[in-house]
């Protein structure tokens, strides 16, 4: 048999729940809307920046294709009947302590740049690719191949640039004659291939990083506001 005793202690227990829930829920408001409100601010300082930056990432001659579904950068170009195609991932620029970090580890005098694939397509039934990296605004080639000219969507769709690696057969350049090299190196710069080129590359990448990061706060945003 229930006394009135049992009755309101229960009755006060129920009271402290109902009171300790709010409290939770009222906690829960006061944090979400304390991260929209941070989320909020870097979404407009980072916009700004994005105003400030997106002027520089242009170049003459080279269109540029790239989504806020995908960290893939894909460049074009066309001199005379020769199309260049380079693709890269956005990346996110690392401050100076820790690009030495990664100089120490990877045993390079290089700093940290962007991998990149290069596909030279002189509209035939063969087009030449090279895989190959920036560096502080310069251009270091790494290794060449060939690709059916047909494949070519195919190469650029892949996920990654291990991926893109394994369709093309590729050669270190260390193996090639300097005197070939020095050929390759003034080919490429023809069809603009050059500093001005990893520079732009370097800029695009990180910017890319930048829009995709801006993305992402304005979902989280939205989700939380």
């Amino acid at each position: 048999m229930k006394t009135l005793h049992s009755i309101a202690k229960r009755a006060v227990l129920r009271g402290t729940r109902a009171g300790f829930s709010m409290q939770k829920v009222s906690s829960l408001k006061a944090a979400e809307r304390s991260l929209a409100e941070v989320i909020g601010s870097e979404y407009s300082e980072h916009l700004e920046e994005l105003r400030e930056r997106e002027p520089i990432a242009k170049m003459p001659n080279w269109l540029c294709e790239s989504n806020l579904k995908s960290t893939k950068v894909v460049l074009y170009s066309k001199e005379q009947n020769t199309r260049v195609i380079v693709v890269f991932n956005a990346k996110t620029a690392q401050p100076m302590g820790v690009r030495e970090e990664l100089m120490l580890e990877s045993g390079s005098n290089l700093e940290p740049g962007v991998e990149f694939l290069l596909i030279v397509d002189p509209l035939k039934t063969q087009s030449v690719v090279f895989t190959g990296r920036t560096s502080g605004g310069d251009m270091a080639l790494e290794s060449t191949g060939f690709i059916l000219s047909k494949n070519i969507q195919r190469l650029i769709n892949q996920p990654s640039l291990v991926h893109r690696r394994s369709i093309c057969c590729s050669s270190p350049l260390q193996t090639i004659s300097d005197a070939t090299m020095k050929h390759f190196e003034n080919y490429l710069s023809n069809l603009g291939v050059d500093h001005r080129l990893a520079t732009f590359i370097e800029e695009k990448s990180q910017l890319h990083e930048l829009n995709l990061y801006q993305n992402w706060l304005k979902n989280l945003y939205i989700a939380l506001d």
